[in-house]
């Protein structure tokens, strides 16, 4: 839908804005659901955070519309194409495996870090539940929502100079936090673990918003339709 309301030098922007929702989610779901985990048990915090969003959820139905298919499209909405044929263009679009290749590598770190911190914080370093979850609520969010803004606008603006900055800021970014990730996992100070996940989490989170346009971008003349499940999947 964001490929349909936006053209391709604002869709970074764009993303980064829609990306936001998950750092603000995680904000609030690390911090409250902490707290509601160590007061009143890990089930109860299932059902207070999950509700609203269900609530939400339903609110979306009714609020979003859906926008024209195509508009930003080079040639116009292209037919509806089966599944073989998505599969066959997809073949045939490098820029679409190399990104997704890259975005599954750092989603394995990413996402495998992001659920062994909590435990490795309380069992190595002390902090209750309640403080874990307060930390990197915090981290998280505002970090994680500024890498975000500050990769979507970086990329809009230099990419139309050069649109290879679409994966030259990832590339960037999963560099830069390289050296603060070693140290989150082998500091023996618990300070500085925490100071350094800021910079972690702010260039981890400079990669997922820019790659996405190049990556939407090599594959939408196929999925404008409904073979867009096709190509989500993948």
């Amino acid at each position: 839908m964001i490929s349909d309301y936006f053209p391709l030098s604002h869709r970074g922007t764009a993303l980064s804005f829609y990306s936001m929702g998950i750092y603000l989610g995680v904000l609030f779901g690390f911090a409250a659901g902490g707290w509601i985990a160590e007061e009143f048990g890990w089930r109860n915090a299932f059902f207070a955070i999950g509700i609203p969003g269900i609530l939400y959820a339903l609110a979306v139905i009714w609020i979003i519309k859906e926008p024209p298919r195509g508009q930003y499209d080079i040639g116009g909405t292209p037919p509806k194409a089966s599944m073989t044929e998505t599969i066959r263009c997809l073949r045939s679009r490098p820029t679409f495996w190399w990104i997704s290749v890259g975005c599954a590598f750092t989603a394995f770190v990413s996402y495998g870090n992001g659920n062994f911190m909590p435990s490795f914080l309380m069992r190595n370093h002390g902090l209750s539940l309640a403080e874990v979850g307060a930390i990197l609520g915090l981290i998280s969010g505002l970090s994680g929502a500024a890498g975000t803004l500050l990769g979507g606008f970086l990329s809009d603006r230099l990419g139309v100079r050069d649109i290879r900055w679409y994966v030259w800021i990832p590339m960037l970014g999963g560099l830069s936090a390289m050296a603060p990730a070693y140290y989150t996992l082998l500091g023996s100070n618990t300070n500085l673990i925490i100071a350094a996940m800021i910079p972690r989490r702010f260039w981890v989170r400079c990669i997922w918003v820019p790659a996405s346009p190049p990556a939407t971008t090599s594959c939408h003349p196929v999925c404008a339709q409904w073979p867009q499940r096709y190509c989500s999947s993948f």
